[in-house]
């Protein structure tokens, strides 16, 4: 991720759920800590955000393979993400 604004880059519009799944799409995983960063939102509300959508079955939240302590997440198995953006 660089420092590039989401106007810049013509997704200004785009609610804070689908960047988050445009973000894991390019990179294939994001710490929460990551999500939180590009999120700008309290602890509270990033935690509630990330739930929501792994409540939805969109992500999966899991530990990463090298640092146990960081929690990564990514797609889903089946995750129709397509549907969730276009709405």
């Amino acid at each position: 991720m660089n420092d590039t604004s989401w106007v810049e880059v013509g997704l200004g519009a785009l609610r804070l759920e689908a960047k988050l799944l445009l973000i894991i799409n390019k990179t294939g995983s994001l710490s929460i800590k990551q999500a939180m960063g590009v999120s700008d939102l309290s602890n509270r509300g990033s935690y509630t955000l990330l739930n929501g959508l792994s409540s939805l079955r969109l992500i999966t939240v899991i530990a990463d393979a090298v640092d146990k302590r960081v929690r990564r997440m990514g797609f889903a198995d089946k995750a129709d993400i397509a549907e969730f953006i276009l709405g």
